[in-house]
């Protein structure tokens, strides 16, 4: 459930056109509401130069069909700021680690209850190496021959079954669960592709579940991508965010 951001100057009931105020005295009132309840929200989508917010958002609506109203937004009246803010607080993009660890908890020990090979990758891989950058999404690889063993487990969560999604970056079967709130993330490790945009070509992604770094993410212990595939992966993606988890990961390195 998205904190509710009440009445204030910059942002009345809800209406993110930022009428009154300027740009930083809006993410300022955004930030004092949200961190009065614990939810420290994702500022840096705000201090990005229009190209980037552009490419996060276009980002953002390809992976949430229901999104099309941002898009029709965007090109409206409305800043691409406020249809981001809008897209934040309509679906829930708000930092929680509370929730995100809850989930991990619960969806870890179904699967190694029921002895399912797994690998953390994406924001949560990133974040157990050392970036900072808040998640929104906990993602896994998992083998295609253990969906049989997970469904009747998870199946009150489900909230996309098992199927293929094909975008300009990513081909690959993922299912998608809820468990509080929070959105987890299961993609098939067969067949799993992303696009490499320099090369103009699709790239496997070979998940080798051996091969699998433990580490602990908040007192929590679990099995991650390698260092150097993760960062490989990032680097054909080339994401604004993907950029910013490398950048974090090595200079903490």
């Amino acid at each position: 459930m998205v904190a509710s951001l009440g009445h204030c100057v910059c942002c009345k009931g809800g209406d993110y056109s930022n009428k009154e105020g300027s740009d930083s005295e809006f993410v300022e009132c955004i930030d004092r509401r949200l961190n009065k309840t614990g939810i420290i929200y994702w500022r840096g989508i705000h201090d990005a130069p229009a190209g980037p917010l552009e490419r996060i958002v276009t980002n953002a609506i390809e992976q949430n069909p229901d999104w099309e109203h941002i898009k029709q937004r965007r090109n409206s009246k409305y800043k691409l700021r406020c249809a981001c803010l809008e897209a934040v607080h309509t679906k829930g993009t708000l930092y929680n680690m509370s929730k995100i660890l809850n989930a991990l908890r619960w969806i870890t020990n179904i699967l190694d209850e029921e002895g399912i090979p797994y690998q953390v990758v994406g924001g949560l891989a990133a974040r157990a190496y050392g970036a900072m950058r808040p998640i929104i999404d906990i993602d896994f690889y998992i083998p295609e021959s253990e969906l049989s063993k997970l469904l009747p487990r998870v199946d009150k969560y489900v909230i996309r079954h098992p199927q293929r999604y094909i975008s300009d970056l990513f081909d690959v079967i993922f299912m998608a669960l809820e468990f509080e709130g929070q959105e987890i993330e299961l993609s098939i490790a067969e067949g799993a592709k992303i696009f490499n945009s320099k090369e103009k070509r699709w790239v496997s992604e070979k998940i080798d579940f051996n091969d699998s770094n433990y580490l602990e993410i908040e007192g929590v212990l679990v099995p991650v991508i390698p260092l150097d595939r993760l960062i490989r992966y990032k680097r054909i993606l080339a994401r604004a965010v993907d950029l910013q988890d490398i950048e974090e990961i090595l200079r903490g390195g």
